[in-house]
């Protein structure tokens, strides 16, 4: 039985589920772009039960809004929305990592706790986001107040480049916030919520005691707060043991750990790290592992996903998809950048030109050329000076013009000239000499009598540079 083609929203194909949230799932995508350009990405889809949901469309695309005015290398950055078919889609760049969560479940498995500095390394790299996010503002320079409410193992990826994200703007609070929580409603999960939090009151410390929550289970390799009886305690304002206690090596840089992490949980919002970037100071002054040895770290602890995740990629680029179809009508203000990269062959190198191509250029060539020549014979005959008038003597014959000569055409206004004498009096003036005086007749018609208005133009030039004849006139 044949595979089921991949499917297409907008510029990008979907492929294999590759996570799930409360809100949609995400899925493993490539984009499709003019000039051959393609790009693995990961596309998050919101549920089906919650597309008919005004508020719950309306987060999620806050949540791609919030996090696009977010730049850190520490945050997983959108890329694009793309609303089809009644459906809305966020488009994040790929990364190749493991959910926090899953690392720490299988530690607690294996009974094999995070080594502190990789603990301490992850939490700097979150912190630094989420003091980004803290910072961020809006098109105006105006601070957006944003603060992400669910700093969980669930939202920090940890990449294979040993570099850790944050990720999931779902619910983060912020000013000028499209969709608006209701009185009463808190959100997040209650496990990693500060006190103040859980009573309805956020601010960017509220999201410092999650990040130490997280850190405190990194170095303890245990939950927390893992049922329902610790809200009480945490809104009592209970002091939690040290994430070292009943550890058999308690060593000075666990001991200076304990000191950090009791700090950031502290009941009492003064008490506490200030900003995220403080905590992440004093973890890095303690000594936190480097990039290099957390990418390592990563690729023994999340190999199983890791590998997998490599397969699910190695398939969508090897996949013979064909290109997606332009969609010129939906491109608004960039169609003309759109119809530039077109140009651009997405399937061969620029070549030489075909024989019909040839012939067209060969054909405008020729076409401007004699353009030209036009415009500069009827500039030439314009700056020539008129003809003399022969002189008619008695008993001599006048020399008349003969329809259709050049001399004709030298001497016919034209358009609208400006007057250069004022006009001869019509009783002493003719139509075909200046001075008054009627030159003989010559065999054949006279031009000027068989002309239907005396003031005739034999041709006039357009605004085109185009000669255009009057035919009632050379006949």
């Amino acid at each position: 039985m044949a595979a089921e083609a991949p499917r297409t929203i907008g510029s990008y194909r979907l492929y294999e589920k590759i996570g799930s949230g409360g809100m949609g799932s995400v899925y493993l995508g490539r984009l499709f772009a003019s000039g051959g350009f393609r790009r693995i990405v990961a596309i998050k889809s919101l549920h089906p039960h919650f597309v008919d949901d005004a508020s719950f469309v309306t987060a999620f695309l806050d949540e791609a809004r919030l996090a696009s005015r977010i730049h850190h290398p520490n945050v997983v950055a959108p890329l694009d929305v793309v609303a089809e078919s009644g459906e809305v889609f966020l488009v994040f760049e790929h990364v190749m990592g493991v959910a926090l969560s899953s690392l720490l479940r299988r530690a607690v498995e294996k009974g094999d706790p995070i080594p502190p500095r990789v603990a301490a390394a992850i939490m700097v790299n979150v912190l630094d986001g989420l003091h980004a996010a803290h910072e961020a503002k809006g098109d105006h320079g105006e601070p957006l107040g944003l603060i992400h409410r669910d700093v969980s193992p669930q939202n920090i990826l940890v990449g294979k480049d040993g570099v850790s994200r944050l990720l999931d703007f779902g619910i983060a609070k912020a000013t000028g916030r499209s969709q608006i929580t209701a009185e009463g409603l808190i959100k997040g999960k209650r496990g990693y919520m500060a006190p103040e939090h859980m009573m309805g009151h956020t601010y960017p410390g509220s999201d410092v005691y999650s990040a130490a929550v997280v850190l405190w289970e990194l170095l303890a390799n245990r939950r927390l707060f893992p049922d329902e009886t610790s809200i009480s305690k945490r809104i009592s304002g209970e002091v939690v043991d040290p994430p070292s206690t009943g550890s058999l090596a308690r060593s000075t840089a666990n001991l200076a750990l304990d000191k950090v992490v009791l700090r950031g949980l502290a009941p009492d919002t003064h008490a506490r790290y200030q900003t995220a970037r403080e905590m992440a100071v004093a973890l890095e002054e303690i000594g936190a592992a480097t990039p290099r040895e957390v990418g390592e770290w990563v690729a023994r602890a999340g190999e199983p996903e890791l590998t997998e995740r490599a397969r699910l990629v190695d398939l969508a680029e090897s996949a013979l998809d064909t290109p997606i179809p332009k969609q010129v009508a939906t491109r608004g203000a960039h169609a003309f950048a759109h119809a530039t990269l077109d140009a651009i062959s997405d399937e061969a190198p620029d070549t030489e030109a075909t024989a019909p191509e040839r012939s067209k250029r060969r054909a405008v060539v020729v076409g401007v050329a004699l353009l030209l020549f036009s415009l500069v014979g009827a500039l030439f005959l314009t700056a020539r000076p008129a003809a003399p008038t022969p002189s008619v003597t008695s008993g001599s014959s006048a020399s008349a013009t003969p329809p259709g000569s050049a001399t004709m055409f030298a001497n016919a206004p034209l358009p609208s000239p400006p007057p250069t004498s004022e006009p001869l009096p019509a009783s002493t003036a003719s139509a075909d000499s200046p001075t008054g005086t009627k030159p003989k007749s010559v065999s054949g018609p006279s031009p000027a009598k068989k002309r239907a208005n005396p003031g005739c133009k034999a041709y006039v030039i357009d605004k085109n540079g185009h000669t255009q004849f009057n035919e009632e006139c050379l006949r």
